[in-house]
């Protein structure tokens, strides 16, 4: 079966698009897949034009509309990106491959103020989202739909740290888009107490040590974190957490899927009050955990196809494919990015390097790091 797999995250040195695409690109190989063609969401995004009416014809006429023909299924990640208006260009993508007769698929999906495409979504062959949430967006429209947990949950993660944090309080990054308010909560707690670890999950560094994050986690006493994967790797880790608000309801919307009181921090005067909740409630996380594990395997992609491969020869395909995605991700001409020339004479470039003048470092550090 001849795989067109979209929004790969492979590229993004990030704790949770590694692991993400680690689970859902093992999946696919134990399945009997074979990847024709990767795209990454710069390559679809430049197709957008504001309007599903022009955006479809202008994919159908690309380069990627050629690749769409040589498939036999179109496999969208949709993880974190469709939301608020967001994301609309992975669904046009859907909808160029519905016209085109392809099995479509949208899976590990957030669903929040999505207008204009409910046709699309009725039309797939499966869709599914990660969040309770989502699932009651849904609902709301009458589009079918199942809900799955985070793709993160069938990562494979190494069983040791690669670090000491052994009774450390973690703090995690944030959504940039949260910086000035849940970014100033976790940056004020760590630079004002003892024994904190900053272990930002949005690092280049993050590319090499990913796999070692659930163990790093496991040795801390206590996580704040403002990233809906925080949430996970300290629930797999079995520790205690304090989660903050993130761009969208991914966050409540994993509280809800769990069906447990896990502390939400909505103020900077509630954080000292959920951080000790969090560890005098300390069997609550382990339930969390239980939780989790009970998910697996994960049945995000079961409707595309029965396993078949053996997991040895799959473990070879996972490696071959993380060794060679970041050149092909370089490498492509058409992909907007800062390690491609065509990317400097973008209009995104400009729009960047206005806020730029007047950001903070960290901002400029995090621009480079994409």
């Amino acid at each position: 079966m001849k795989v067109f797999y979209a929004n790969c995250t492979a590229h993004v040195p990030h704790t949770g698009c590694l692991a993400v695409t680690d689970s859902q690109i093992r999946a696919l190989f134990r399945a009997g897949c074979e990847l024709t063609f990767i795209a990454y969401g710069d390559e679809i995004l430049r197709f957008w034009t504001g309007r599903r009416a022009t955006s479809v014809p202008a994919l159908l006429e690309s380069q990627i509309g050629k690749k769409l023909e040589e498939c036999d299924v179109v496999v969208v990640n949709g993880e974190g990106t469709i939301h608020h208006g967001r994301g609309l260009h992975l669904l046009c993508l859907l909808a160029a491959a519905q016209h085109m007769g392809k099995r479509t698929f949208l899976v590990n999906a957030i669903m929040q103020d999505t207008d204009g495409f409910d046709d699309v979504l009725r039309a797939l062959n499966d869709l599914n989202v990660r969040d309770r949430c989502s699932a009651e967006y849904l609902e709301r429209k009458g589009i079918p739909h199942r809900l799955v947990p985070d793709s993160i949950v069938d990562a494979q993660f190494a069983d040791k740290p690669d670090v000491n944090l052994e009774g450390c309080v973690i703090c995690t990054d944030w959504h940039f888009s949260q910086d000035r308010v849940v970014g100033k909560v976790i940056w004020d707690y760590y630079q004002t107490h003892a024994n904190c670890w900053f272990y930002p999950l949005y690092h280049g560094y993050e590319v090499f040590r990913w796999r070692h994050a659930v163990a790093n986690f496991r040795q801390a006493q206590v996580v704040i974190t403002g990233r809906h994967h925080g949430m996970y790797l300290a629930g797999l880790a079995g520790v205690p957490f304090v989660s903050l608000q993130s761009n969208s309801h991914k966050v409540e919307g994993l509280i809800k899927l769990s069906g447990l009181p896990l502390p939400l921090c909505r103020k900077a005067q509630d954080m000292e009050k959920a951080l000790a909740f969090a560890r005098k409630n300390a069997n609550l996380f382990r339930e969390f955990q239980h939780f989790l594990i009970s998910q697996r395997p994960l049945s995000t992609l079961d409707k595309l196809a029965e396993p078949v491969s053996a997991s040895s020869n799959v473990e070879d395909k996972v490696e071959a494919f993380f060794c060679s995605v970041r050149a092909d991700y370089l490498m492509r001409p058409w992909i907007y990015n800062p390690y491609n020339r065509s990317f400097f004479r973008s209009r995104r470039l400009r729009k960047k390097l206005v806020p730029m003048l007047t950001c903070p470092l960290r901002w400029i550090t995090r621009w480079f790091q994409e």
